[in-house]
C-alpha cells in the first residue's frame, strides 16, 4: 500500500529522505545497508524496496487478521457488463462536437470501495486503434488510458486491470473513446437490479449512457443522459478495500513499521549469511539484533491494535457486537 512508503525515512549519507521515523533511530545507516548487500546482487535501493514492500505487507496482514472476524468480505458487483450490443446491428453517429460513453457512479460515502474495471470492448467501423479514456468527473482528470486494436463490423476486446479507489465519497468515472461512429450499445438487458435503456442500478454502483461536449471540462455538471454509449462494452466490479482504513491511521502505525523493517533487514542478512560473505559482523550478533527487533515488533504492534478503532463502516465492517449479555432483572 503506497501510504505507507514515506512513513520510514532512511539515512543515505549526505542526504536523508524524507519520513516520520528513521532507520538510524534504530542504527541502522546506509552504510550499514551498503556493507551487507555488497556482494548481492542488486542496488541497495531495489534491496530495500523489496525490504519495505515485505515489512509493509507483515504489517498490514497482522492489522487486518486481528479484526479479521469482524470484516464483511462484500462484493458489490462482480465481473458485471456494462452496455449491451442488441441483436440487430445499427450504426450510431455522435452529434457534432459530442463524445459518447459510460458514467460510472458509485456511491458509498461511508465506506472504503474499490472500483475495477477489467474489461473493455468497443464495436464500430474503425480498424486500428483506438483511444479509450476514464476521467474522474470529480475534477475532471485522466485517471486510466488504454487503447483497444479495433476491427471494423468486430466486437474488439481488451483485457484491462484499472483499479479505482472510492474511499468514503461519491465517485463519478467517464470511461469514452475518441470515435464518432460506433455501434449502438445501451443499458438494458444487463444483469443489474433495475435496468433502462440508459441506465442500469445495481444499488450502490449505477452505470448511465451519457454524453459530454468534447471542448467541455469532464465534470459531472458537463454530462447528460443519452441512449447509447458509444459503442462501448465494460466489465467491471465493485468490492470492499478493507485494507484501505489502516491508510486513515498510518501515522499511528509508524513504531510498529520501523521495528518490521529492521527485522526484515536483518533476517535478509542471517539468511544470506555466508551466500553473501558479510564481514565485520557475527552471525550470532545479527541472530540477536533480529530478535530484539522482532520483540520491539511485537509489542509496538501489541500496543496498537489494543487501541485500534474498528471504522464505523456499515457495508464492510461489522461496527457493534452482534450478541450482548446482560441481567434484565435480578
Amino acid at each position: 500500500m503506497s501510504c505507507f512508503d514515506t512513513l520510514i525515512g532512511q539515512d543515505n549519507g549526505c542526504a536523508t529522505t524524507s519520513g516520520t521515523l528513521y532507520l538510524k533511530d534504530i542504527g541502522i545507516t546506509n552504510d550499514f545497508i551498503t556493507a551487507l548487500v555488497a556482494k548481492h546482487n542488486a542496488t541497495t535501493e531495489d534491496w530495500m524496496a523489496e525490504r519495505r514492500r515485505l515489512a509493509t505487507e507483515y504489517v498490514i496482514r497482522d492489522a487486518v487478521n486481528h479484526y479479521g472476524n469482524r470484516t464483511i468480505p462484500r462484493t458489490f458487483v462482480d465481473n458485471q457488463r456494462l452496455g449491451k450490443y442488441p441483436d440487430t446491428e445499427v450504426i450510431e453517429t455522435a452529434e457534432a462536437g459530442y463524445l459518447h460513453g459510460v458514467l460510472i457512479d458509485v456511491c458509498t460515502p461511508a465506506s472504503n470501495t474499490k472500483l475495477h474495471i477489467t474489461g473493455i470492448d468497443f464495436f464500430g467501423d474503425t480498424t486500428g486503434d483506438v483511444t479509450v479514456t476514464v476521467y474522474d468527473l470529480s475534477d475532471g482528470t485522466t485517471v486510466a488510458t488504454e487503447t483497444v486494436a479495433a476491427t471494423a463490423d468486430a466486437i474488439g476486446s481488451l483485457a484491462v486491470d484499472i483499479s479505482l479507489p472510492c474511499y468514503r465519497q461519491r465517485k463519478r468515472f467517464l470511461v469514452t473513446t475518441d470515435q464518432t461512429t460506433f455501434y449502438r450499445a445501451t443499458m438494458s438487458g444487463n444483469a443489474c437490479r433495475s435496468c433502462a435503456v440508459d441506465r442500469c442500478d445495481f444499488g450502490v454502483l449505477e452505470a448511465r449512457s451519457v454524453r459530454i461536449l468534447s471542448a467541455d471540462r469532464k465534470v459531472y455538471a458537463n454530462t447528460t443522459n443519452t441512449t447509447n454509449d458509444g459503442g462501448l462494452s465494460l466489465t467491471v466490479s465493485l468490492e470492499c478495500d478493507h485494507g484501505a482504513w489502516l491508510c486513515e491511521m498510518k501515522a499511528a502505525m509508524g513504531l510498529s513499521l520501523l521495528y518490521c523493517l529492521g527485522r526484515e533487514i536483518f533476517t535478509a542478512a542471517l539468511y544470506n549469511f555466508e551466500r553473501w560473505g558479510i564481514q565485520n559482523l557475527r552471525r550470532e550478533d545479527v541472530e540477536g539484533r533480529r530478535d530484539e527487533l522482532e520483540a520491539l515488533y511485537s509489542k509496538a504492534m501489541g500496543d496498537f491494535l489494543k487501541w485500534m478503532p474498528l471504522p464505523r463502516d456499515p457495508l464492510c465492517f461489522v461496527c457493534d457486537s452482534r450478541t450482548s449479555t446482560g441481567v434484565i432483572l435480578p
